[in-house]
């Protein structure tokens, strides 16, 4: 009875470190698939949110969407064009070179995106001169 008792045990112990084993194997192949999807190109939607982040903030730089500046085509396209290069400069030539696992990183630099000086003193100048006249 004993030697049937430990054989049992010695069962139950190599089942224990198989489904352990199993265990572990599973947690590594989630942690890689979870890498590989955070290494991904953008999706659609996060493409969406990056570009919306560059609407903001062109508005909000130009001084609405009721404001000379933003009305003014030229301007506005210069303004654009550079948040867009700022944006390339930071994470590669185009935006598929953005990572899933820095779209967030994007949409702060934009957050944080200041017009070089030029720029923003054309902005500052037509939208002052409309509230003049």
């Amino acid at each position: 009875p004993l030697l049937g008792i430990s054989r049992e045990l010695q069962a139950v112990i190599v089942v224990d470190k198989r489904v352990t084993q199993v265990e572990n194997e599973v947690k590594t192949v989630k942690q890689d698939l979870e890498e590989f999807k955070q290494d991904l190109p953008l999706l659609g939607v996060e493409m969406d949110k990056i570009t919306n982040a560059v609407k903001v903030k062109g508005v909000e730089l130009l001084g609405g969407k009721e404001s000379a500046a933003y009305n003014d085509g030229s301007i506005r396209s210069k303004l654009y064009r550079d948040i867009h290069n700022e944006v390339r400069r930071q994470f590669g030539s185009t935006y598929k070179a953005i990572k899933r696992s820095q779209c967030d990183k994007a949409i702060e630099l934009i957050k944080a995106y200041t017009p070089p000086f030029y720029l923003e003193e054309q902005i500052v100048c037509i939208n002052s001169q409309t509230r003049i006249a």
